[in-house]
């Protein structure tokens, strides 16, 4: 299975991304570094 997009409405989402990149193996193809972070 390849997971192509996931939304969690999340406190922190910076932190919250740069966790699923470390611990999953994930990696982010697009990251905005101000709100909103859609």
């Amino acid at each position: 299975m390849k997971i192509e997009h996931l939304a969690l409405n999340v406190g922190d989402p910076t932190a919250m991304g740069a966790w699923y990149r470390d611990h999953l193996g994930m990696r982010i193809v697009l990251g905005l570094l101000e709100p909103p972070f859609t």
